[in-house]
Parts: C-alpha cells; sequence; structure tokens
C-alpha cells in the first residue's frame, strides 16, 4: 500500500479517536454541571426569567401604546392635509403624516419583539419553575400531566338535560318519543358555543396572575384508579398545593374556589370550596362537580398583601 495513503489512514484513525474523546469530555463535563444545578439554582434563574418575562411584557404595552398614539396623530395630520387649499401646506403635512407612518410600523415590530421574547422568557421559567416544583413536592404529586375525564361508556348528555331547571320558563325533560335522523345526534352537545382557543394551556400547574403564587392541582385518585381522573356528574375532591416561587409551602390561606364554562351561560353545578389545609400548602377541595363534558376554567382566588392574586387552570373533558 502507498506510505501516503497509510499516512492519511494513521492520522485518520487519530483523528477519530480525538474526537471521541472529546465527545465523551464534553458528556462528563455536562454531566456534571448538571449535577452541581441544584434545586436552588433552578428556581433562582426561573425567578429571573419569569420577572423578566413581565418586564418584556410591561414594555410591550407601552411601546404598542405609543404607536397607537402616533397612528392617532398619522390620521390627524391626513384628515388636516384634506382640508387644507395651500398645496405647499397640503404636501408638507402630507410628508409629515407618512414618515410618522413610517414609525408606526417600526413601533407595533419591536411590540411584537418584546412580547414575543416575554413569552419565550414566561414559558421557559415556568418550565423550570415546575421542574424545581416537582422535585420538591414529589412525595405528594400522583398526577404529572393534564387533568382529564374518566373514560365512561355511559351517553354524554349536556346540561343535565333529563332534569328540569328550577326556572319554569326553561325546557322540561327530555322525551323519548320522536325517530332518529340518520347522520345526526344530540347525545354529545356540550361542545356547541364553545371556541377554545388553540393551542390552550392545560397544564395542571401554573403561576398566579400577579406571579405570587405557583400552584398544582389534581383530583383525589380513586383506589381503583392508576391515576388521578375526573368523574363525569359525581361530586368528588381535589387537591391544591400552593407554594411562593421558591416552591416553599404557603400555609394559612383562606382561599375561594370558582369555576364556569367559556360560552356557555353557566358555572359549576355545585359549589365547592377550600374545607381544610391537609399539610403545609396542601388544600382539600370538596364539592367539584363537572356535569358536561367540554372547556372548563376553574380559579382560585389567593389572599394576598390586602389584595387578591387568582391561579387560573383550564381543563377540557
Amino acid at each position: 500500500m502507498d506510505k501516503k495513503i497509510i499516512k492519511k489512514i494513521s492520522n485518520f484513525n487519530k483523528l477519530a479517536v480525538l474526537l471521541v474523546s472529546y465527545s465523551l469530555f464534553c458528556f462528563a463535563v455536562e454531566s456534571k454541571a448538571s449535577e452541581l444545578i441544584n434545586n436552588s439554582d433552578i428556581i433562582k434563574i426561573a425567578n429571573e426569567l419569569i420577572l423578566d418575562a413581565r418586564k418584556q411584557e410591561m414594555a410591550s404595552m407601552e411601546i404598542i401604546s405609543r404607536a397607537n398614539q402616533i397612528r392617532k396623530e398619522v390620521n390627524s395630520l391626513r384628515a388636516t392635509a384634506r382640508t387644507l387649499t395651500d398645496k405647499s401646506l397640503t404636501q408638507q403635512l402630507t410628508v409629515a403624516a407618512d414618515l410618522l407612518a413610517e414609525q408606526v410600523t417600526l413601533w407595533q415590530q419591536q411590540g411584537a419583539d418584546n412580547r414575543q421574547k416575554s413569552s419565550d422568557y414566561f414559558s421557559y421559567g415556568r418550565q423550570l419553575l415546575t421542574k424545581a416544583f416537582k422535585e420538591q413536592w414529589q412525595a405528594k404529586i400522583k398526577l404529572d400531566g393534564e387533568i382529564a375525564l374518566i373514560p365512561s361508556t355511559q351517553p354524554l348528555i349536556a346540561h343535565n338535560t333529563q332534569i328540569r331547571s328550577v326556572h319554569p320558563n326553561m325546557p322540561k325533560a327530555m322525551q323519548d318519543t320522536g325517530s332518529a335522523v340518520s347522520g345526526m345526534t344530540l347525545s354529545v352537545p356540550s361542545l356547541s358555543a364553545q371556541s377554545i382557543p388553540s393551542p390552550l394551556d392545560t397544564a395542571s400547574f401554573q403561576l398566579s396572575r400577579d406571579i405570587n403564587f405557583f400552584s398544582h392541582v389534581e383530583p383525589i385518585v380513586d383506589v381503583s384508579q392508576q391515576q388521578p381522573m375526573v368523574p363525569l356528574n359525581q361530586i368528588h375532591q381535589w387537591r391544591l398545593m400552593l407554594s411562593d416561587l421558591a416552591a416553599q409551602p404557603v400555609s394559612g390561606k383562606a382561599i375561594n374556589v370558582r369555576g364556569h364554562m367559556p360560552g356557555h351561560v353557566h358555572g359549576l353545578p355545585t359549589q365547592p370550596r377550600v374545607t381544610k389545609e391537609i399539610e403545609p400548602g396542601v388544600y382539600l377541595i370538596e364539592g367539584m362537580k363537572f356535569q358536561m363534558i367540554g372547556w372548563w376554567v376553574i380559579e382560585f382566588d389567593i389572599p394576598y398583601h390586602g389584595g387578591v392574586d387568582t391561579i387560573k387552570f383550564n381543563v377540557v373533558l
């Protein structure tokens, strides 16, 4: 074999060994780094991202507000220009309006960029905080994903239609008379009048509106279930796990529970409430019930420094 070819093969083998060694070294460094980043570090980074997200959101609102003000000025200048008879002044106002209109586009783009940054920072910050929360509360958490409905083979009827409303003007009980029409059914009308946004955040781990609290909510698991799920048309219990932004339990809060179904003119069929604090930061909610499938919003109002902060959960059954 040619000596030059042998030398090239030898050099290639050496390079391959070096690359493998370097890859193993990088993997070891990354593994060691992940060990060094503890829960406290993750929480600190998450908090910084979430606060930066709020700042970006406020900046975006100010920028968009300024863009709207400039647009009004543009409209005013153009309206004035149309009323003038002096062509020179008309030309000057038109040029000024065009220059301002260009500024509107720039301000709008800047506002959109800030809003996107805010969304990205918030999303990643919440992911990190969720990770830290799960690590710290892992012994208590039974549900890791979204809240789901217990599968059922029973026909689903919306609005409890076989039970007459308390109001005399509302429809009476459904009658069994009548013939079925091919291709048509009223068996599951519950999603009508609902326009579910996409994507809809249905995570069971959420930050409060004013970012004072972090929380996880889940139905209390039945002994026959592998994971907590929601029964339809049955009163059941939930657990609310409440922490501050350091994932530390928040105790002694008088929490109010609210719920409604967007697109429908009704709330929950019951009046659920927090009955006790099972352990620090873990609250028992009794009286939960869903009478129809679809998109529900469950909110928890939590007292905070003389005011109220709210945590909202989207539940799609």
